[in-house]
Formats: C-alpha cells, structure tokens, sequence
C-alpha cells in the first residue's frame, strides 16, 4: 500500500462530534433571533416597542453580534421590557460569548417562572458553553420534567449521552426528539454520527441529508456526510460535500486534508498535492499532509521537493513509522549515512518481517567507513533472517564481502524471482563502489536498471547510483 492513512482517534471525534453541537446551539439561537415568539397583542395591551429582527438577524450572520446587541439596546431605550423580549436580550448576550451576563437575566427570569422551559434551555446553553455539564443536564432534566417532548432538550440531552460515549441513551434520546420535531438539526447530526460510529454508513448519509436539508449553511454537516460517503467508496459525492464545506469554511484545513485524501485515491495527484500545500499553510503543526504531500513527491521522483516534507513530518510525529523506509532513502541519497541507518533501523524495529531494511542499515554503515559495525549489526539479527533466504546469503556477504562475494553471485543467478534478484544486486553494486570498482557498479546498477522491477528502496537507490556514475540529469 503506497499511501498510509491514519483513522482520528475516537476521543478525537467525540471531541469533534460535541464541538460541533455546542456551534449548532448557538446556528439556532441566531435562527430565533430571526424568528424570535411574539405575543399576540389585545387591543387593551400596551404597543410592544418595535425591535429591528431583521437587522438584528444580519448583524449575527456576518458575526457581529455587539452590534445587533446595540440594536436591541436602542430600540428599547428606557421602556419596559416583555418578557418574552428579556429573554432575546439573554439569547443575544449568549451569541455574543457575555455568558455571565446571560445567566443573570435568565437566572431572573426563571425566579419569576421556574417553569419556563425556553429560560431553562437557555440556561443549559450557557452551562454548557461554560464546561458546567451537571448543571447544564439538570437544566435539561427540568426542561423534559415540564414538557418530555421538548425536541431541543431532548436532542441536547442526546448529544451530552453521545459525550460520554453512551450511544445507547443518545440514540433514545435523539429518536423521542425527532418524534417531536423531524427536522430537529442537533438530533438528525447526532443520529449521523451515531450511525458512522457503528458503521452503517448509509444509514449516516440519509439522515445527515436531512441534517443538511434542515440548516443548510452548517459547514461540518457536509464534512460529515463526506466521510460517510467516503467509507462507501462514493468518493464523487464525498468530494462535493468537501467542496461545499470548504466554500463555506475555507480555513478548516482538514477538509483539505480529507478531500486530498479522495484525490490520491481517484488518481488525481496534482489537486490532492495541492489540497495538502493549503492544509499545511493553514495549520503548519498538523503532521498528516506533510506526510501525504510528501509521499506523492516521492513518489513522482521528485526526492529533493520531498526532503523538508519529510523532515516536517518527523519534526512534528517522530514515531510516523511509516514514513522511517522513505526518509532513509533520501538521507541516502543525501549521503547522511548515519542518518540512513537510523532510519532503515527505525523501520525494520516496526516490519521485523522486511529484512532487506537490515541489508539497507548495514551497506550504509559500510558506506559510513563502518565496516566492522555493520559486520556485528548483521551476526546480531542473522539469526532473525531464513537461512533459505536470499536475504540471509546478501547478509553474509555484507559481513565480509571478500569471501562471500562468489557464493552471492551464484545464488543470485540460480534466483527465479526477477524482482528479488535486481534488488539484491544493489549490494553488490554498492559494494563494488566502496571497494573503488565503477565498471563493476555501473554494470550492475545497468542490469537492475534493465530488469523492470517494481519500486523498492533498493531500485529507488540504484537509479540514483546510476545517474550519479554516468552524469545523467
């Protein structure tokens, strides 16, 4: 497999999962200020003031909601306040992150109706945004105490269930709230996660299609019907919704990283790399597109624009062990032998099995001027390797290359397997340019060269022995 792709950690995505909740509480408070419940008015009732809702509504889309605070402000003046508009005033006060100040005008509100449910839930939220989760669940549980179909609660209650990674309870919860309201956007969002948690990845696009159609202008609603459709190898729709998503928020730099995740497996290699190049100037300290852009470049044979990928890479995840075989290559060609050997060393550690990752640690010691280290690395793991093995006759030879050389050479002209034999050769060549014989490397490095054998760290590295003997660019 060329491209390794790490799956997020589930607390990851919980964290994710309720970050993106708590923003979609406050998406609906924004959308109540649109709509905000009005009483209807007698002819014996006092005129209410006449509040700017609309303005108030845009001044909270584009972000600022100080403004539409002002607004309020200066619509009330000195007149008395309805109820209903104090309870705005805390939803504004909320929007604009004054949650003390919020909670002081419900908290006088709920003194004067403990059982107003839209106080109580607006207390939750603030209790919420605060990290108060007792007090925010208590809330709630008042809330379902005076109307058990209250949608919001009971929705907000599936969420914090979903928190504590009780999937059960949350999908309870999330389905009493979609009885009462279907379109309920924070249950339709909770049941999509559930659903991808538990793998039925249909069931995860229909519903969060209807999270979508519900608020269509929540970014991470695509985002999550993305992965979805991704798991179903529906990699079309999973691009489009990540196209959406970063129309819309154009600075999450994972969805850049995901949509170029889509890409490689599309065969589209250009606009994954330059999906990655966007990720990594968004968000420099996220070590995973460094790790994708930089395999491509390798990949492509473009090893000199991989190099500070790589060293990014390990700068920022130094156990990336999949990325060890490949960085040794390029110190190689750097000639940082020691700095080859660590890593061939690193990789081996971690693919045990892959022996010629020892054959490439020892003939960089020998290139180092280290040949008795590598003579005693290599009776330390001869053990380790098939006496069978072709490997076990190169490792022979690596330890004394005077008396092993002819048993090499006639194992590797008896040897069936083409791609093994080319690969093997690379020893021999590298061997025969330490101990000063050119003719006799460029012979080899040609024969691996004509074999057609796949990519290998030793083919890799045989071609750039070749370029460098012969003067090719």
């Amino acid at each position: 497999m060329i491209f390794h792709t790490m799956r997020a950690s589930a607390a990851r995505a919980r964290k994710h999962v309720f970050a993106a909740s708590l923003l979609a509480l406050l998406v609906l408070l924004a959308a109540s200020c649109m709509a905000p419940s009005r009483t209807a008015s007698t002819p014996a009732a006092r005129a209410e003031p006449e509040i700017p809702y609309e303005s108030m509504a845009a001044s909270i889309a584009i972000g600022d909601p100080e403004k539409a605070l002002a607004e309020y402000d200066a619509s009330l003046k000195e007149q008395a306040q309805s109820r209903q508009t104090r309870i705005l005033h805390a939803r504004l006060l909320l929007i604009a992150g004054k949650y003390e100040e919020a909670k002081g005008e419900l908290d006088i509100l709920l003194a004067e109706d403990g059982k107003d449910t839209d106080v109580l839930y607006n207390l939750s939220i603030v209790a919420g945004m605060q990290n108060q989760i007792p007090a925010q669940k208590e809330y709630l549980r008042r809330v379902i105490e005076v109307n058990p179909a209250h949608a919001d609660a009971l929705a907000a209650l599936g969420d914090l269930a979903l928190s504590e990674n009780d999937a059960a309870k949350a999908l309870e919860y999330f389905r009493k709230a979609l009885e009462s309201d279907p379109a309920n956007f924070l249950a339709l969002r909770g049941q999509g996660a559930i659903f991808t948690q538990n793998k039925e990845y249909q069931k995860a696009v229909d519903v969060l299609s209807k999270a979508i159609e519900a608020q269509p202008d929540y970014a991470f609603s695509y985002i999550d019907r993305a992965r979805a459709e991704s798991a179903l190898e529906d990699s079309r729709s999973a691009i489009a919704d990540y196209s959406k998503a970063i129309e819309m928020d154009p600075q999450y730099s994972w969805s850049y990283i995901d949509r170029g995740r889509l890409y490689i497996r599309a065969g589209k290699l250009d606009q994954a790399y330059e999906d990655f190049s966007v990720a990594i100037r968004l968000d420099p300290e996220i070590f995973l597109p460094y790790a994708m852009r930089g395999e491509i470049l390798y990949q492509q044979g473009k090893y000199d624009q991989a190099f500070p990928d790589y060293q990014s890479l390990l700068s920022l995840k130094p156990d990336y062990y999949f990325a060890y075989e490949h960085f040794g290559v390029l110190l190689y060609m750097k000639k940082d032998w020691a700095g080859a050997q660590k890593e061939f060393l690193g990789a081996y550690k971690y693919s045990p099995e892959d022996h010629s990752l020892a054959l490439l640690a020892a003939i960089a010691l020998r290139r180092e001027g280290k040949a008795k280290q590598a003579a005693d690395y290599l009776q330390g793991v001869l053990k380790s390797i098939p006496r069978e093995s072709l490997y076990y006759e190169v490792a022979r030879f690596l330890m004394d290359p005077a008396s092993g050389e002819f048993a090499l050479t006639v194992r590797l002209n008896e040897e069936k397997n083409k791609a093994l034999r080319a690969r093997m050769l690379f020893f021999l060549a590298e061997q025969s340019i330490i101990d000063g014989r050119s003719r006799a490397a460029r012979d080899f490095l040609f024969e691996i060269e004509n074999s057609g054998a796949p990519s290998s760290p030793e083919i890799v590295l045989a071609r750039w022995e070749l370029d460098a003997l012969v003067g090719r660019e």
